[in-house]
């Protein structure tokens, strides 16, 4: 189980510090922070499905693990609130060596790096 704070980090600097406020279900969790002038909410969920595709993999076992964050930075009487996300989902079957998902979310990691942040946000592809 993660602690009752997590400590969100940018460039290797804390950024905040969001604090658990509940479960997001039976499997998962919320986190929250809000100050004067924006509002941080985090969610950790994990689910489990059955693979249907008509491939040799239908019925498989998969289990699926989310985090999201969403910022809101608070607007005014005459200026709309600016939210934005980013979330991660890794999927392994289930009974595989961890170590396999482990591997190719930090493949994934190191892909997004600042400047390739950018670029998807650009649209590039």
């Amino acid at each position: 189980m993660f602690g009752n704070t997590i400590t969100l980090k940018k460039d290797g600097a804390d950024y905040v510090t969001v604090n658990r406020i509940g479960d997001a279900g039976d499997n998962g969790s919320r986190y929250y922070f809000r100050d004067s002038t924006k509002e941080i909410t985090m969610s950790i969920r994990h689910s489990s499905y059955l693979d249907k595709s008509a491939s040799n993999r239908k019925g498989t076992s998969v289990d699926r693990h989310n985090v999201e964050v969403i910022r809101r930075v608070f607007g005014s009487a005459t200026v709309a609130d600016l939210v934005q996300k980013a979330y991660i989902v890794i999927e392994n079957d289930r009974g595989d060596d961890l170590i396999y998902s482990q591997d190719i979310t930090g493949c994934v990691q190191e892909f997004c790096t600042d400047a390739n942040v950018l670029k998807l946000l650009g649209w590039e592809s």
